[in-house]
């Protein structure tokens, strides 16, 4: 169980004729979708719903993290009532900077429509990464990681979490889940990567709990106004909107529990294709709660 935990991020590496990108000073946010990565130079990890490309020697981060995803998929196909297929790239840092991925290596993205590119493992700048944007408190590994020193692996485990959120992405994105108000796409693949946890155990979750609660440590309450929720924030900023969209899906699940992404989508039935704010405040006391609490009336851009 835990040698499943401590690889859970598991990386792929591609090479190929890309010019070399230099490496970005961290600003920038996972909030684009990149082109899919050349694989002609991976090697291939075949699976049921959850398709892998890795880089040479990444074979067991891309085992344990594709052990994550299959479970992942098979649930959301369930709620998608259709096939759920994704595919994961694992890239090495060199990999990732020649596809021209202008995000802090250690923080996955998405790469075309169905797809995700994650770490193919940590080192010591994936660790002074994480370290910075959780203020030193990396999760604790349990054990001898097989590869790479237990920070390392640590830096690895938080971009895993990270990983099945951007999954809740493509599965809300495939649903047409979405809102009157750009916040609910984002809470609605929240919901969908905490039911998972809560579902098939990918995670312990007062672990992911810990986590969000640590990115919310990087901003006090009502500095930030809803409306400030960009595509181009920095990347702490959109962190810390995270850790608040976790906690209202958390509202929501709290009240609907297994049943939660079903109920949304009915909401968007009602709503003609829409979740309506309205409703889901009148209907989730909690999230009225956590949109009055955190957030500023006036927005911070103006």
């Amino acid at each position: 169980m835990h040698r499943v935990i401590i690889l859970a991020t598991l990386s792929l590496a591609l090479s190929g004729p890309w010019p070399a990108a230099a490496e970005q000073d961290g600003r920038k946010a996972p909030s684009r979708l990149y082109p899919e990565p050349p694989s002609f130079l991976l090697l291939r990890l075949g699976g049921d719903r959850a398709h892998f490309r890795y880089s040479p020697g990444s074979l067991d981060r891309a085992a344990n993290l594709q052990e994550r995803m299959e479970l992942v998929a098979r649930l959301f196909e369930k709620w998608s009532d259709d096939r759920f297929d994704l595919a994961v790239f694992v890239l090495s840092r060199r990999e990732w900077e020649e596809a021209g991925i202008d995000v802090r290596y250690g923080i996955p993205v998405r790469v075309g429509t169905r797809a995700i590119a994650a770490p193919a493992r940590g080192d010591p700048r994936t660790v002074e990464l994480w370290s910075q944007l959780l203020d030193g408190a990396l999760p604790t590994v349990i054990g001898t990681p097989i590869l790479g020193t237990p920070q390392e692996v640590a830096s690895m485990m938080v971009a895993d979490v990270l990983v099945q959120l951007l999954a809740g992405e493509i599965l809300v994105d495939s649903l047409g889940l979405h809102g009157d108000e750009p916040w609910i796409r984002p809470v609605m693949a929240h919901l969908a990567a905490w039911a998972v946890v809560e579902r098939a155990g990918t995670d312990r979750p007062q672990d992911v709990t810990a986590f969000y609660r640590q990115l919310l440590a990087g901003h006090p309450p009502n500095v930030f106004s809803l409306r400030d929720y960009r595509a181009d924030l920095a990347l702490e900023d959109w962190l810390w909107f995270q850790g608040q969209f976790h906690f209202a899906a958390r509202a929501i699940y709290d009240k609907e529990g297994k049943d939660a992404v079903k109920k949304m989508r009915g909401l968007a039935k009602k709503g003609r294709g829409a979740i309506r704010t309205d409703r889901l405040r009148r209907k989730y006391k909690g999230l009225d709660e956590w949109l009055e609490t955190n957030f500023s009336i006036v927005s911070r851009q103006r």
